[in-house]
This record gives structure tokens, sequence and C-alpha cells, in this order.
């Protein structure tokens, strides 16, 4: 069994056109995205077109999946200072959605659990408990996998750092998928994992792909989208 984890797809269609023509010539038997899917970037309806068109597509929310919803239901001032903050540009994307944005928020479970060829597989978007408190690579992660192995899990699967990374600890794997859209680990080329299931073995790969960056930051100055100078930068440099 293969399965293709991607993450942190941020309204980035080039980028996620270009992962995914990659993942389709791995021959996948799943798709996981671990959220956050179309906030901060210049094409959200489009993306949400990309996904719907993929077979074999398992999506739960990310931490601005949530924000939207919280825009959505709400004229703030919000609880977390930072939706504050990005709030003129949730509203840009709740408007270039329209209808169609609460059904998508409520389509999407913050979390799931899944058996891949007998392995227990959990998958969040951030860390075990938060859909902001992430995992980076040089994360002591010792007692989250041993809070893992405790409940039998043998995977887990996450993104929001827009760093990709793996490691078994403890008896578990832990997979960052990393950013198709927006990495900051200083490489500005999206990233997703692939995981090779065999005989209850993994093997787990993470992929990097080149695309067209230049246009999508071109996209973005046309776009209108409120705070679009500032995820142009974020884009050029890789970085927060």
């Amino acid at each position: 069994m293969r399965i293709a984890v991607i993450s942190d797809l941020h309204g980035n269609l080039l980028s996620l056109e270009a992962v995914l023509k990659q993942v389709e010539a791995q021959s996948v038997d799943l798709l996981i995205c671990c959220g956050d899917l179309v906030a901060f970037g210049p094409r959200p309806v489009e993306v949400l077109d990309l996904l719907e068109g993929q077979r074999g597509l398992h999506i739960i929310r990310g931490n601005t999946d949530r924000w939207l919803e919280t825009v959505l239901g709400s004229a703030g001032p919000y609880e977390e200072k930072v939706v504050n903050r990005v709030a003129p540009s949730l509203r840009w994307t709740l408007e270039k959605l329209g209808p169609r944005a609460g059904r998508f928020l409520a389509a999407c479970p913050p979390s799931l659990e899944v058996g891949l060829e007998g392995l227990r597989t959990k998958v969040r978007h951030a860390g075990l408990d938060s859909d902001t408190l992430g995992i980076m690579p040089d994360a002591d992660t010792a007692g989250l996998t041993s809070r893992l192995a405790e409940e039998h899990c043998d995977i887990f699967l996450c993104g929001h750092t827009h760093v990709p990374f793996w490691r078994t600890e403890n008896g578990v794997t832990l997979v960052n998928a990393g950013s198709t859209a927006l990495p900051f680990d200083l490489t500005p080329r999206p990233s997703w994992a692939l995981l090779d299931i065999q005989n209850k073995a993994l093997q787990t790969l993470i992929f990097r792909v080149d695309y067209n960056l230049e246009a999508v930051i071109e996209d973005l100055g046309r776009s209108g989208m409120p705070m679009a100078d500032i995820f142009s930068e974020r884009l050029r440099n890789a970085k927060m």
C-alpha cells in the first residue's frame, strides 16, 4: 500500500498541481491531507476544485481552516489575537469561496484515525492536542511518541510547521509532510511524503518538487488579497 501525505496547501494552485502530478506518478492508493487548504493564497476556489477530483482522498482541517470558520460565524473581535491580525485576508478568501465555504469547512474533521495495512495511524494538523503547536525536526518528541505507543499508534501524520521530516521513535513513526505551498526551511520547493507499507514494514520518503514560484508571486500581486505582499515575501524566502 502506498500513501501520499500532503499538508498546508494555502490556496497555491500551481504548487499543488506540481505535487499532485508527482503523486500520480508514484501510483498511490490513498491521499491524506493534513489541513490548511485555502487561506493566504491567490486561488482558494481552484484548489478546492482540484482536491474534489482526487481519488481516495482524506482531508482534515488545520488551524487556518478553523480560523475561516471562526470569521465566517462572527464579526470579531476574536479570542486568538492572530485571527484579528489576519482577518482581512481570511474574509477575502471567504468571499472568493462564497456559499461553498461553509460546506467545505463542515466536511473537514479536526482529526482522523485510519488503519494502513494494519498499522494504526493518527492524522492531526499540528500536535496531538493542538492545531497550532507543531512539531519541528529538532523537537524532543520522546514524550509524544511514548504516549502514542501507549495508545497502540504506529504512525502519526501532521504538518503545520511547513518543515518536512520523519523519524521513528519508541516504535512510532512521525511524519511531517511540510507544505505543498509555502515551505519554511529556506528551500522554496513544495514538499510531500510517501509512505510505502508492505507486510507492515514501512518505508518513508520526503519529496521536493520544482514549480513556477514567480508565477504564483505575480498571481498574488494581482489578486487583491490583503497581506499579499507578506505572503509573497514568505514564498520567495521560504521562511516565516
